[in-house]
């Protein structure tokens, strides 16, 4: 037994075994680093949206489906038509979500809150465009309109169908 404690106290003894209190750091610091780098990736994936970081729409509709938007990528520009009145609000946005669901692509964010128009056509039908922000039109004035298009800037985005000119005051009625 006393050779034991002899060979023991012959042998150099490390830096782990003589001080417990550092080798207890080291477990520490590996534990918590370990700990540091799984939180985040944790986190990313059960992160709500209300937190999680800020995406585009069109970021959000490329990672739940395929883009089907089938638009053509410029307008086609319409005769002239008679702005008769202003659409609710509360039916154009629910309009938007309608649209973008049926035509699989998404509205240029900087179109959503602009105000929807009612244009009687030459055909006689009467159909919504939007007013841009930079043309305001009154009940009576004549415009032209385009079709929607597809927006080449942003992926799977449409430019909704909208009022391009105002021409003015329509004639007076016979």
């Amino acid at each position: 037994m006393l050779e034991a404690s002899a060979e023991a106290a012959s042998r150099p003894r490390s830096l782990w075994d003589a001080a417990p209190a550092w080798r207890n750091l080291v477990i520490t610091a590996v534990v918590l680093t370990a700990a540091a780098v799984a939180v985040p990736f944790a986190v990313g994936t059960a992160m709500p949206d209300a937190v999680a970081p800020a995406r585009s729409p069109a970021a959000h509709l490329q990672a739940s489906q395929v883009c089907s938007l089938a638009l053509p990528s410029a307008p086609t520009i319409f005769n002239a038509g008679v702005v008769v009145g202003f659409e609710n609000p509360s039916i154009s946005y629910a309009r938007i979500k309608k649209t973008e669901q049926r035509w699989g692509g998404q509205i240029e964010p900087d179109y959503i809150d602009n105000p929807r128009v009612a244009v009687r056509l030459p055909d006689g039908k009467t159909e919504v465009f939007l007013e841009p922000k930079s043309i305001p039109v009154h009940i009576g004035d004549r415009v032209r309109v385009q079709d929607a298009y597809r927006n080449l800037n942003l992926p799977c985005t449409y430019v909704p169908p909208l009022i391009s000119v105002d021409v003015g005051p329509a004639p007076p009625s016979r």
